[in-house]
């Protein structure tokens, strides 16, 4: 489990896959500091698990889920044919729609 005050690489493969998400922890520094127990708490809020700022089983097994989900949709996301890039609307997250 890591929370506020753990340290070190899983931290830091922590805060990369939340920044990946759009769960921005701060630095990517392997320092569990209340940024990134806010993006923790954030994403727990958002994956409908118990918010309590702690990545323990439940909220890494949610994590990961999201991080495949995440690459199925970019992989699936091509750019159109003519070079133009994505389409804006398709890039914006579910929350920018309310």
């Amino acid at each position: 489990m890591l929370r506020n005050g753990s340290s070190g690489l899983e931290v830091e493969k922590l805060q990369e896959s939340l920044k990946r998400i759009g769960f921005g922890p701060g630095p990517i520094d392997g320092v569990f500091g209340p940024k990134t127990e806010a993006a923790v708490r954030k994403f727990q809020e958002h994956a409908e698990l118990v918010v309590d700022g702690i990545a323990g089983p439940k909220t890494m097994g949610a994590l990961e889920e999201a991080l495949r989900e995440a690459k199925k949709i970019k992989k699936e996301m091509k750019p159109p044919p003519y070079g133009g890039g994505y389409p804006a609307e398709s890039l914006k997250s579910p929350d920018d729609k309310k």
